[in-house]
């Protein structure tokens, strides 16, 4: 099974059939697209996907214009509840799916307290993939003194497996 995950950067646009183009070059299985939105390039987006057998769409029905997530398909998923639209929850043959795209800054904190956190601790014993934009990173990933907001929270993510 493959997974390939990807920035629309800023729902895609224009650049849509380019971004397609790319995706199905790649064959993979399953896709988990940040930065989606509905609206004329959303639709268009899943409709070009669905012509290469990506039938399965999966999101949250995020706010018009809003970033959001999307998991989109060759293989039949399990649509699961997930406490927002910025989290799309899907189980794929027995295993816990994520597709996940994080706010910016102060917001990311305060989304991470209020939704993302959760999440986490719901999937601490099982088998999970957690994919996506989570726009933030570690310390000893890049040589900046800037500091990621929710950096934090990202760095004990991993600590806690």
């Amino acid at each position: 099974m493959r997974i390939l995950t990807l920035n629309l950067r800023a729902g895609g646009g224009t650049r849509i059939p380019a971004l397609v183009e790319a995706l199905v070059a790649r064959d993979a299985d399953v896709l988990v697209l940040t930065e989606f939105r509905i609206g004329p390039s959303g639709t268009r987006l899943l409709d070009l996907l669905r012509q290469h057998r990506y039938e399965v769409h999966l999101h949250n029905d995020p706010p018009a214009g809003t970033n959001s997530a999307v998991i989109v398909s060759r293989l039949p998923l399990t649509s699961e509840r997930s406490p927002h639209h910025r989290i799309v929850a899907a189980e794929l043959h027995g295993i816990q799916l994520r597709g996940i795209y994080l706010p910016l800054n102060q917001a990311k904190v305060e989304f991470w307290e209020e939704h993302f956190g959760r999440v986490l601790g719901s999937l601490r014993d099982e088998p999970a993939i957690l994919i996506g934009d989570f726009n933030t990173g570690a310390a000893d990933e890049r040589q900046s003194l800037v500091r990621f907001a929710a950096e934090d929270r990202y760095e004990a993510m991993f600590r806690q497996g």
